[in-house]
């Protein structure tokens, strides 16, 4: 569920054409000094969306992720869900 969020919350902050500096739990960006190759600035989208609020839909099943998806998302994909069950 964490991760989940996080990468919903990274790509909201990129589509706003933010520059991106994320620090969560699962993930941070830019890298930490010594875990990857580039300077530890701030990242910057350099080409464009064409609009700010990109539509985010999630497959998820359980009702956990269900009730995030309805949380963060715009649409819900119920991968492998059978109503009778």
């Amino acid at each position: 569920l964490g991760r989940t969020r996080e990468v919903v919350e990274i790509c909201r902050q990129v589509w706003r054409r933010e520059r991106l500096s994320y620090d969560g739990k699962h993930y941070q960006l830019p890298l930490p000094a010594g875990r990857g190759t580039g300077l530890g600035k701030p990242l910057k989208l350099i080409n464009h969306p064409v609009r700010e609020r990109i539509p985010i839909t999630i497959a998820a099943l359980g009702p956990k992720n269900v009730e995030l998806t309805a949380e963060i998302a715009e649409g819900w994909q119920p991968v492998f869900f059978y109503p009778e069950k």
